[in-house]
């Protein structure tokens, strides 16, 4: 079997069937007759606009999402790879607060030609995907917090339970039933994945838990040895007691970046994390 493969960059789309299931996200800009305008309606800077940001000058001054154009921001995200060609996917859009998430499930079929499944998120939503398969881990995609920094589109593995078994053999744990699990891609000011990144999680974490680092793109290939991210800007907790709790990304001893989530007993947490107000 052909491990799943996570992708940062848009630009690294260009690869062989090792992207055989990945799912990104991608941030929707106001066209300029729609209103809004302006920097943090179009992803750019605070910096007059210029989209240009040193990898974390951004970080006394994180842009907010203008009100005026929240009507037109949105999300889509994209469900793709070849073993998709043929399955549906059951996906939730729920609310932060959803605890258990009552919202419907949406069946997506796949595009018949390119096997790819588009799921379309309201604007200005900042709750998560839900995500159930047959095939791969249980897992919530974390949708915000939402910011005008730049967004471009990102990939994280669908995992399968025999890449989950693996990275808990590296890590020399073993997984708790009653306990769920965060795996965070860590960005700079530019979107980009941050090598240098330390996590920490605010609540929810005891002895039982244990931090990693990814080591490579490849599935869930974690670096016990690591005690921050490498270039890949992935990484993870394992064994966390279930519920809301608060994750903290760190650079040289200070928080970067802060998100809320929820952990729920045997699932996967996915997080997009950069750079948010303190």
């Amino acid at each position: 079997m052909v491990r799943p493969v996570a992708i940062l960059s848009i630009a690294a789309l260009a690869c062989s069937a090792g992207c055989n299931l990945i799912f990104g996200m991608d941030e929707g800009k106001p066209l300029p007759d729609e209103g809004g305008g302006g920097a943090s309606c179009e992803g750019g800077s605070s910096e007059g606009g210029s989209g240009i940001l040193l990898l974390w000058s951004c970080l006394d001054d994180v842009p907010q999402v203008d009100a005026a154009c929240g009507d037109d921001l949105s999300f889509q995200f994209q469900f793709s790879g070849e073993e998709l060609a043929t399955a549906d996917v059951d996906v939730k859009v729920c609310n932060r607060a959803d605890t258990p998430c009552d919202a419907p499930s949406a069946t997506i079929a796949p595009n018949p030609n390119t096997g790819d499944l588009f799921r379309d998120v309201p604007p200005n939503f900042t709750g998560y995907f839900d995500i159930d398969s047959d095939s791969y881990r249980a897992a919530l995609l974390e949708l915000g917090p939402l910011t005008g920094l730049p967004r471009p589109k990102r990939y994280v593995p669908l995992l399968t339970e025999a890449d989950i078994e693996q990275a808990l053999t590296d890590l020399q744990t073993e997984e708790l039933t009653d306990r769920g699990h965060i795996v965070l891609l860590a960005t700079d000011c530019d979107g980009n994945a941050a090598p240098g990144i330390s996590i920490q999680a605010d609540n929810h974490a005891d002895s039982s838990s244990t931090y990693f680092y990814l080591g490579s793109l490849i599935g869930l290939t974690v670096d016990p040895n690591a005690s921050a991210t490498n270039y890949t800007g992935g990484a993870g907790i394992v064994n966390l007691e279930p519920g809301q709790t608060t994750v903290r990304t760190i650079r040289n001893g200070e928080t970067v970046g802060k998100a809320t989530v929820l952990v729920r007993p045997g699932e996967l947490t996915y997080i997009h994390l950069g750079p948010t107000p303190q």
